[in-house]
């Protein structure tokens, strides 16, 4: 059994070696239950395409320049927390504009078109990621081949405190919500949601300790 190892190509690939030839893993889920329950995810086949050494260089200088980006997302958590700290200071309450007397039938309505451009969104950002690959890559990919990748040690804890912490705050966001009809809950819920679907592709991550087998193959 040979292990191998990803590096991070963009936020919808990974990148492998495999009997010196490199790849590119497709995270996004090929099922909708793998959205809503990532560890499902093993147990399907995934789309995975060969690529050269001159492409799997473009790619680590891509990524090389693209570091500057983590600045922006420690920028963007900073600029949340100070506005959250300044509108407790001042005892802003926010929540006073988004409440609405509505039917359940309406709130119900709301929620599912929400979640439904929610969805889209999740779907939007993963195209997007593929069409910067092909940018990167100077060529669509090609060669589809189908492998099952299954991690050698499953951490539980981390994995189940990720559903777990994900799934419990919009849950617990959407149920004050149509228990208050305040929008703003529904719009965090969905927001939490949108995060949830995004960070489905956590089955596969880039950690020197996070090691993966190849169970099966299927050509097509």
């Amino acid at each position: 059994m040979e292990k191998i190892r990803f590096t991070y190509g963009n936020f919808r690939y990974l990148v492998f070696e495999f009997n010196h030839q490199y790849y590119l893993l497709d995270r996004r889920p090929c099922h909708l239950i793998g959205y809503l329950f990532p560890p499902i995810n093993w147990l399907f086949f995934q789309h995975v395409y060969p690529i050269t050494s001159d492409e799997y260089c473009k790619i680590k200088e891509k990524n090389g320049r693209a570091t500057k980006l983590t600045v922006s997302a420690s920028l963007g958590a900073g600029l949340s927390i100070f506005l959250y700290n300044w509108l407790r200071v001042n005892k802003i309450d926010i929540t006073k504009y988004f409440e609405a007397n509505l039917s359940i039938f309406t709130k119900m309505a709301l929620f599912l078109m929400t979640f439904l451009l929610t969805y889209v969104l999740v779907e939007l950002c993963y195209y997007s990621r593929k069409r910067r690959m092909f940018s990167v890559l100077g060529r669509e990919l090609r060669h589809l081949q189908y492998y099952k990748i299954t991690p050698i040690r499953i951490d539980f804890k981390q994995l189940l405190g990720f559903i777990v912490v994900f799934g419990g705050l919009a849950f617990f966001m959407a149920l004050y919500y149509f228990y208050s009809g305040n929008l703003l809950f529904g719009l965090m819920a969905n927001a939490i949601i949108f995060l949830y679907l995004l960070a489905s592709n956590v089955t596969f991550r880039t950690e020197r300790h996070h090691l993966y087998k190849m169970n099966g193959k299927i050509l097509k």
